[in-house]
């Protein structure tokens, strides 16, 4: 089973490029950061939310590595 998962594993990698990497390491990081800004704040989504101006969905969006930042998105993130 381990070996299926490697090879499946060394498949997907060939597919990608490394630019497709670097920008899926860099929302992972936002993605973190966010996260645990919010959890340093001892906030929940919705309260987060709020406290940035922006839609409980939005915030599940950057969170959970959905949502695409351009650089003018990521300038109006203040945390």
């Amino acid at each position: 089973m381990e070996n299926k998962f490697e090879n499946m594993i060394e498949k997907l990698a060939a597919c990608l490029q490394n630019s497709d990497i670097v920008v899926a390491e860099q929302q992972a990081k936002i993605a973190t950061t966010i996260t645990k800004n919010r959890i340093q704040r001892q906030m929940n989504q919705k309260e987060f939310a709020k406290f940035m101006g922006v839609s409980q969905s939005m915030v599940s969006k950057w969170e959970s590595e959905e949502y695409n930042f351009t650089i003018e998105s990521l300038s109006l993130i203040h945390i």
